[in-house]
């Protein structure tokens, strides 16, 4: 599995805008990264008094919902029935990610070919 990006279009769009001229109408990396991330942050709670715990103050930078990242699957061989069904099955178990200890702090839907339909029916011929 390769490196996940967002879509082609807007790689390039980005692409053009941050190498613009002249320089002042640049789109500044910065910025970039301020339209697909925010940061979070959080702090441990002290478990006598139940305020922050001091020292405790943590952020995260996180993608913002709704942007959609595209990775290339290479096969070495060309997959089977079973190994097709596999690769659904645990496409559609995965639901959390991120860096949280137990599920992760985001949401995550994938999907073979970006199709939900066809990673469905994979997945249901699993279980026949």
């Amino acid at each position: 599995m390769g490196d996940a990006t967002i879509d082609k279009t807007t790689r390039a769009w980005i692409r053009a805008a941050c190498t613009r001229t002249p320089s002042d109408e640049r789109l500044h990396p910065r910025e970039v990264l301020r339209a697909f991330t925010e940061v979070r942050r959080q702090t441990a709670q002290d478990r006598v008094t139940g305020a922050p715990a001091t020292t405790t103050l943590r952020a995260v930078r996180v993608v913002v919902r709704g942007v959609t990242f595209w990775s290339p699957l290479t096969w070495l061989v060309t997959p089977d029935d079973d190994a097709l069904r596999c690769l659904a099955l645990c496409a559609l178990g995965v639901r959390h990610a991120g860096l949280s200890r137990n599920r992760g702090r985001g949401h995550v839907r994938t999907l073979l070919n970006g199709d939900e339909d066809l990673t469905k029916r994979l997945a249901r011929e699993a279980v026949r």
